[in-house]
């Protein structure tokens, strides 16, 4: 397979090998027409449900959210290297996470730092990615220092941190705590790839929320995080130089009149920051917003069925123009066209097999969008 032409993106899927799935699998995106290429297998792993890139080295770190590894009680971290003919995956190294379930990475280039949230053990942990793409032994691992809120005993009986994400200038990580209804602020010791827990170190939430994902505005000043028991989503306003967030007002991502099971998933800004999207697993839908000038109050605009079962997670490709929505329990995954005028999803063209998908990722990096 040659190298991808200008205006074709190679795809990642992240999945859940619970089942069929073997791990890691790769396609082609044509921006132009919409359209994936043949969905391919590029690596084996064990449950790697989510994954980010070092662009420039050409690299794609992956979790491997389990509950052991060789034995031990800790789930693990792969990194591999990407071939840019084939987009196959080699694997270069794996390490121990310090906790079960790790869920979530996030990827400072400038430092070569790595960060992962383990859901299941209840914290947060730092590697440097080595010039030869290597990742280290453990910079720092935290412990949430909470108790879970108990609303949800089965999901807030203690910390189960499902993110952790940098702010844009890298200089702070934010980690959703599901468990324990916080987010918790970390300093980034770039020098070192450490953590350090901020002062204050976190913000409470209202209690049952249960916060999973967020997303900066791209201004930078305002964040958005998403409460998967709450169905709805939070708006902050974020001070880059201390770290510091502070609460506004939250929205309901499901429809009124809507009484049935629902846990939202993941969040998204449009590139140009004018609308806001978030997935509903059991409603099966993205919801819509537009952002108004000052980017503190969204406005619903309504919501498009994902065409699938249980939206685990979605992505805005890099030109703006198209989102990929996969569904989990379905197994596949669509495209719908974004209207750069109303921010609304229509969908395109027929969907394609992606068994257990858990995130989706473009390797290219985004593009200005409309």
């Amino acid at each position: 397979m040659s190298k991808p032409a200008s205006g074709t993106f190679r795809t990642y899927f992240a999945t859940n090998t619970r089942d069929r799935s073997r791990g890691l699998y790769t396609a082609l995106f044509d921006a132009h027409s919409g359209k994936f290429s043949e969905v391919r297998l590029a690596a084996e792993a064990d449950n790697p449900t989510f994954i980010t890139f070092d662009c420039r080295r050409s690299l794609l770190f992956s979790t491997s959210e389990v509950r052991s590894t060789d034995g031990r009680p800790e789930g693990a971290l792969y990194a591999f290297s990407i071939d840019p003919q084939s987009g196959e995956l080699k694997q270069i190294n794996r390490v121990l996470t310090g906790g079960t379930g790790p869920a979530y990475v996030s990827y400072d280039d400038a430092s070569a730092t790595l960060i992962t949230a383990n859901i299941w053990g209840g914290s947060v942990a730092s590697f440097h990615v080595e010039p030869d793409g290597r990742l280290s032994e453990r910079k720092s691992l935290i412990r949430h220092d909470a108790e879970g809120s108990g609303v949800h005993p089965k999901l807030q009986d203690a910390p189960h941190p499902h993110s952790i994400a940098f702010d844009p200038e890298r200089k702070f990580a934010l980690s959703c705590d599901r468990g324990a209804d916080r987010v918790f602020i970390y300093r980034h010791d770039a020098t070192g790839s450490r953590l350090i827990p901020a002062d204050p170190p976190y913000v409470a939430t209202h209690r049952g929320n249960g916060p999973r994902h967020l997303a900066f505005h791209p201004n930078g000043r305002v964040l958005y995080v998403l409460n998967e028991l709450a169905s709805s989503v939070t708006v902050f306003t974020y001070t880059s130089e201390s770290g510091q967030i502070h609460e506004g007002p939250t929205l309901t991502t499901l429809p009124e009149g809507y009484s049935g099971k629902n846990a939202t998933a993941e969040i998204e800004t449009s590139q140009c920051g004018r609308f806001l999207y978030c997935s509903n697993r059991g409603h099966n839908s993205i919801a819509i917003f537009s952002v108004a000038a000052t980017h503190e109050q969204p406005e619903p605009i309504g919501h498009t069925a994902t065409r699938g079962d249980w939206p685990r997670t979605f992505k805005i490709d890099p030109t703006g123009r198209w989102l990929i929505a996969a569904n989990e329990q379905s197994s596949d995954a669509f495209v719908f066209a974004i209207d750069s005028d109303s921010g609304c999803l229509e969908p395109h063209g027929r969907g394609i097999e992606v068994i257990n998908p858990t995130c989706v990722r473009f390797l290219e990096s985004a593009h200005p969008g409309a």
